[in-house]
């Protein structure tokens, strides 16, 4: 053999590889459990960091681009027409039966008329009772309002108005609640309000230390249609009586009244002073507005309230109440 050659191998390395080679092989026997526990342990580690390379992978993918693996879902696609369709199938199931309902109305109009045909004729059995003790009493004057209206008019402890729109101040203040002026105040104002024209309007306004309009409805006239003449009837016999007497405020809220009124009726079962009624004719004195007094159970604001009566054109009269 060449000496020169690559390959070759001499005597002294054969004997060299051959001295080492029982050493190595023993040293592999001794620790290749350790040697194969290392290469599976690389291995497995291997793996997984490429599992988890692949699952980041497929989770940054679009939906669409996650292969035809599930179920493929289909969505229904309506035209404009049909649509239109199941909205008007829908509300045809909502509203309410036609015929049912008209009856419905029909029938509560017809309870509602016949309560206040039994009211109407409750408060005509009760003037008999009331007819002696709220006589005429001293009435003063034709009882006539200003009103542009001949074929309408009011009536009130039978004092009569003409015109569309009748302000009423009451007095409800404690000594209300003596010889049953309460309740002799609250029918004659109930059949006040029952008697007019449904063309009418009304606002009544009870004072006694303060004012509030009936049913808190401040500075708007209520029409006297049936359901508003019922609703005033529940709100008059809620009243109580409380407080002194002071009709100042109520007649302050009759000036936000439009238009103003044709004519005012004013109750009283007490006195207060003169200064009081100067306040009342600086608000009503130049506008026309006759001002009927009443005095109901007790003569003690009888001067001052004809005095009243006198400067607006209206009319006085006392009422003796109910004992």
């Amino acid at each position: 053999m060449d000496p020169a050659a690559p390959n070759a191998t001499t005597p002294g390395e054969v004997d060299s590889v051959s001295a080492h080679a029982p050493g190595l092989l023993g040293w592999l026997n001794r620790h290749k459990v350790h040697v194969l526990a290392s290469s599976a342990a690389v291995s497995l580690l291997v793996h997984v960091f490429i599992l988890v390379i692949a699952a980041l992978i497929q989770m940054h993918k679009p939906m669409a681009q996650l292969g035809s693996a599930g179920p493929e879902v289909q969505f229904a696609v309506m035209s404009d027409q049909e649509l239109s369709k199941l909205a008007a199938e829908a509300l045809e199931l909502d509203a309410p039966d036609s015929t049912s309902s008209s009856a419905a109305l029909d029938l509560q109009a017809e309870i509602e008329l016949g309560a206040l045909e039994a009211q109407s004729f409750d408060l005509s059995a009760d003037a008999g009772d009331l007819s002696t003790p709220l006589g005429g009493g001293d009435l003063e004057g034709v009882g006539l309002g200003a009103g542009d209206s001949v074929g309408s008019g009011a009536s009130f402890f039978g004092v009569e108005a003409r015109g569309n729109r009748f302000a009423f101040v009451v007095d409800v203040s404690g000594s209300m609640s003596l010889e049953g002026r309460m309740i002799g105040m609250q029918r004659e104002l109930i059949r006040s309000v029952q008697g007019m024209f449904t063309s009418s309007k009304f606002f009544v306004v009870f004072f006694s230390t303060g004012a509030s309009p009936l049913g808190d409805r401040a500075g708007a006239w209520v029409d006297a249609t049936d359901s508003n003449k019922a609703w005033a009837r529940a709100h008059i016999m809620a009243q109580r009586p409380e407080g002194g007497t002071n009709p100042v405020p109520g007649f302050m809220l009759l000036t936000d009244l439009k238009p103003p009124p044709d004519a005012i009726y004013f109750m009283t079962d007490g006195e207060f002073p003169e200064d009081r009624a100067d306040e009342i004719l600086g608000m009503f004195q130049r506008r026309n507005v006759p001002i009927h007094c009443i005095t109901f159970g007790s003569r003690e604001g009888e001067a001052v309230m004809r005095r009243i009566a006198a400067s607006t054109r209206g009319t006085y009269t006392h009422v003796e109440a109910p004992r």
